[in-house]
């Protein structure tokens, strides 16, 4: 017999007909865990457990995290996000719960796997072009939002998400 610990108890929950009923208990044995293995991870990535502010239920695979540029992920067109996201769509009870933090350290894709994502999904509409072409490291990237200042919003709408991005990475 095998003993009832936190990895048996995500196990139990995902494989439910159901298991955005019990999102709660995910999150909760997620958070006692602090990790999970690998293939624990696959499953819980892929599994539909997650509540949006509308009650429909997404995978943690549908997910875009990028920490300190949440609003400005959260006012991209769908047609932006294709397909994609971002946390502040998530149900307020889930973003509350108090284990909701190791969730997103051990779940969510890590910072620059998102930024790389969100480069792809940007590129694809020529307004969210920046101009830039080749290889550009960090500094680069810095100088260069640096450079665009206090540029509006609707002239440039990358600059606020550059300047978000390159934030987080200090």
């Amino acid at each position: 017999m095998n003993p009832l610990n936190w990895e048996a108890v995500v196990e139990i929950a995902i494989s439910q007909p159901h298991p955005a009923d019990w999102w709660d208990t995910i999150l909760t044995a997620i958070g006692h865990l602090g990790t999970l293995r690998s293939e624990l991870r696959a499953r819980v990535i892929t599994t539909t457990w997650l509540r949006l502010i509308g009650g429909v239920a997404v995978r943690p695979a549908d997910l875009l995290h990028i920490s300190g540029a949440e609003n400005e992920l959260d006012n991209l067109p769908d047609g932006v996000l294709r397909g994609k996201i971002p946390l502040l769509r998530l149900a307020p009870e889930i973003r509350n719960h108090n284990r909701f933090e190791t969730f997103i350290k051990t779940v969510i894709p890590r910072p620059d796997e998102s930024i790389k994502l969100l480069v792809e999904l940007l590129k694809q509409h020529s307004q969210w072009r920046t101009g830039l072409t080749g290889e550009w490291n960090m500094e680069q990237c810095r100088d260069w939002t640096d450079a665009l200042g206090d540029a509006p919003v609707e002239v440039l709408p990358v600059a606020s998400f550059s300047k978000r991005c390159l934030n987080q990475k200090k």
